[in-house]
């Protein structure tokens, strides 16, 4: 009898789960830095939006409230593993301030927080005249 016949077993039943882990840890990191890229873009595009609606005729300002339920809203439709916390919005006579800090329920990754600060086109406005060349 071959004494080497059940070794393929034992070295399958070692490597098939280091395998496997390998392959939902490296698929659990691409849903991580994808809600991470969906985070930014919704808190960069809220901010814009509201440095327009700040800019606009009607020279309104949203209430913070009402910007964090939207970063929130829309950020739940697209994210995978991830959740937004702690969202806050600031408002300051030239930028507006828009964070957020994402949340993971896998625990080996840290929670990120992203700050996306927009200027107001009357601020890049002036910064830009006075760095014209005549």
């Amino acid at each position: 009898m071959n004494k080497k016949s059940g070794s393929y077993t034992v070295e399958a039943a070692l490597l098939y789960p280091l395998v496997i882990m390998i392959i939902i840890g490296i698929i659990c990191t691409c849903f991580v830095m994808h809600d991470r890229g969906v985070a930014y873009t919704c808190i960069s595009e809220m901010t814009e939006k509201e440095v327009c609606l700040v800019n606009s005729e009607v020279g309104r300002q949203d209430d913070e409230s009402t910007v964090i339920d939207e970063i929130c809203k829309e950020c739940k439709k697209h994210m995978f593993i991830s959740e937004i916390e702690n969202a806050g919005c600031s408002y300051k006579s030239d930028y507006i301030t828009v964070s957020a800090v994402i949340t993971t329920a896998v625990p080996i990754y840290k929670d990120k927080e992203i700050k996306v600060k927009q200027y107001s086109a009357s601020y890049t406005d002036k910064v830009r005249k006075q760095y014209m060349v005549n």
